[in-house]
């Protein structure tokens, strides 16, 4: 019956409209009327708002009234495009449609860092055709219109929660030019790698990132090679090669610094702060974060801004200053609210969640922690699951619900031990503060000591937020232990090595000793 329906009514068309009906159907998603002539060959003196008008009126298209985008209902698109796929007239009409998809995602890329918003909606409503251009570009072994696309979208699949989906579509990029090294395919590894690391792909991360750092040390280009870098300093990182971080990240430091780009020297000015937060270095951490925030704002970068706000939050929530952390964080999330920066969405109610829960709204809290696990989970961050799980740990044990603080600290403790090492003793300390809750004050005083052992082997420093605690537990378990075998379980921690803390579970230490 439907396409009966069809049949009669795009008999009712003339032949320049039946024309731009099958045309039209090219597009997915929908698509803005400056697309019409550049994609389906419309020509002066032919006002193709003319024609796309008729067909509205005649129901065959539809119009949004908020976004101003026409598109149409599938089944229509499907009879459309019935008419054109297997004829040569389709296939250019895709060809045109993918240089087109690769101009509009690249004008956003290139352009002014305050247009980001701008570009992050309208790289929303095209996605379908990013899809389906870069869909067509592999197919068709169309290597310079596929890496354009995706060295172009990429910041927008990790930032609006498309990771999974982005690291597929860079990889196939990749893999289609073989062992040639276009211009275009640097931008392209360093999504890969950019993407790979956010999963915490460690291996994948690095084969691509060190590729793009060779082939913008063969051009000479500092900028690039510091962007690649930075990139490269968060692996050691969440592996808790602090030095080796430091590194890579101070001498990305010193070519964006030469090369005079403001962005990303706020960028690595802020994770080289966290690094020195996570060493003790306070005075430098603060010093770094207070001056990446001034050179961001001097670049109207909304994301780098946004991304300057959440190192502030973090370090004064480090140091107990909650309303200095509330407002960056706030003005962070509002940002991310308005620009579509999900990631950034997901750490500010983590650490919002933090606040509440130190402040005692627990409830409030895990709304929120549980928030940004979820935005973690489904963006495959395991470096934000663990952090929240850990938080959320805490919140249900002063909720007093050890059965479920148990359950997040054990995955916590797993998942930090796989992706992001420095969490370790934080979590172990935690995992102590439960075992003295549930009146286990041996196994306490062994988790005490493996994360001292931990933080000792990773060159850490305990936040001072987190000092308080950790020495409540140590007193609260002195009180409980005779003297002797507290030294005997704290010797047995301090011989404990990361690599045993896979079999720890809470509960069965007294049995295994």
């Amino acid at each position: 019956t439907l396409e009966r329906t069809l049949e009669w009514s795009y008999s009712m068309l003339s032949e320049t409209e039946r024309d731009l009906f099958a045309d039209l159907s090219v597009f997915r998603g929908g698509f803005e009327l400056e697309g019409v002539a550049q994609v389906c060959g419309v020509e002066a003196p032919t006002d193709p708002a003319v024609i796309v008008g008729e067909l509205i009126e005649k129901s065959m298209l539809t119009r949004d009234r908020l976004s101003g985008r026409y598109r149409y209902l599938e089944p229509i698109r499907l009879y459309a495009w019935g008419m054109l796929e297997d004829s040569e007239r389709g296939g250019d009409l895709r060809r045109r449609h993918a240089q087109y998809v690769a101009e509009i995602v690249a004008i956003g890329a290139a352009g002014e860092a305050g247009e980001q918003a701008r570009w992050m909606d309208r790289i929303t409503a095209e996605h379908d055709n990013v899809r389906a251009a870069l869909r067509w570009s592999l197919e068709a072994a169309e290597e310079d219109i596929a890496l354009q696309i995706a060295g172009s979208v990429w910041p927008f699949w990790k930032h609006g929660g498309h990771v999974s989906e982005g690291r597929n579509w860079l990889d196939r990029s990749i893999e289609l030019v073989g062992g040639s090294q276009p211009p275009s395919l640097e931008r392209v590894l360093i999504g890969a790698g950019d993407l790979a690391g956010t999963q915490d792909d460690r291996a994948a991360a690095e084969q691509y990132l060190t590729l793009a750092l060779q082939i913008a040390e063969k051009r000479e280009d500092d900028l690039a090679a510091a962007t690649v870098l930075a990139k490269m300093a968060s692996l050691p990182h969440r592996a808790g090669d602090l030095p080796e971080a430091t590194r890579r990240f101070e001498e990305a430091l010193t070519l964006a610094r030469r090369g005079g780009d403001l962005p990303q020297t706020a960028s690595i000015l802020a994770s080289l702060a966290l690094l020195e937060e996570d060493q003790g270095l306070t005075t430098d951490a603060e010093t770094h974060a207070a001056e990446a925030l001034s050179l961001r704002r001097k670049t109207d970068d909304l994301y780098a801004v946004s991304d300057a706000l959440l190192t502030l939050g973090e370090i004064s929530i480090n140091r107990g200053r909650y309303p200095e952390a509330r407002r960056a964080l706030e003005e962070a999330r509002e940002l991310a609210a308005n620009s579509g920066f999900q990631d950034i969405s997901a750490w500010s109610n983590a650490y919002l969640g933090k606040i509440e829960s130190a402040e005692g709204n627990h409830a409030e809290g895990m709304l929120l922690l549980e928030d940004a696990l979820l935005q973690f989970q489904l963006r495959g961050q395991p470096n934000g699951a663990a952090w929240a799980m850990r938080h959320l740990g805490q919140a249900a044990l002063a909720e007093g619900d050890l059965d479920r603080a148990a359950a997040l600290l054990r995955e916590a403790l797993d998942t930090a031990l796989e992706h992001v090492v420095p969490d370790v003793p934080l979590v172990l300390e935690t995992m102590s503060e439960l075992d003295v809750a549930r009146g286990d004050f041996e196994e306490a005083a062994y988790l005490l000591s493996a994360a001292e052992r931990a933080r000792g082997d990773l060159d850490l420093v305990i936040p001072l937020a987190e000092r308080e605690r950790s020495g409540a537990v140590r007193a609260a378990v002195r009180s409980q232990l005779s003297p002797q075998r507290f030294d005997e379980l704290e010797a047995k921690g301090a011989a404990s090595s990361l690599d045993d803390l896979p079999v720890l579970l809470v509960g069965e230490l007294t049995t295994r000793t």
